[in-house]
């Protein structure tokens, strides 16, 4: 994990900081929230990035945690990952879809909209 020096105040230690430092990019940032919040909406909007095309957990995984990570922080990743796509289901941002192979793929809906 990066040094706690370059996590801002309230990230969950187990999220690693995205490069540049702090828990949300420099280059766009989030609402001006606080703590976990601010983290969250901001990895929110990149978990329905992850998703314009059918994608995995795996694939939403791979899109927030931009470095290689151990079995520990794998286990915690993937959870906020799914965590993360349930939230945009249950906000009508996005679909799962079960694949004949038994995996679930996440879409969001603007780009099956215009897919369509």
């Amino acid at each position: 994990l990066r040094s706690s020096s370059k996590a801002s105040a309230g990230c969950r230690p187990f999220m690693p900081a995205p490069p540049g430092g702090g828990c949300c990019s420099a280059a766009a940032p989030p609402p001006p929230l606080s703590g976990d919040r601010e983290c969250a909406f901001f990895r929110l909007d990149a978990a329905l990035a992850a998703i314009t095309e059918p994608a995995t957990g795996v694939d939403v995984l791979n899109a927030l945690f931009k470095r290689e990570l151990d079995n520990h922080q794998i286990f915690f990743a993937i959870g906020e990952a799914l965590a993360h796509v349930h939230k945009l289901m249950a906000d009508g941002k996005a679909t799962r879809t079960l694949a004949a192979n038994g995996v679930y793929r996440y879409q969001a809906v603007g780009a099956m909209e215009s897919a369509a």
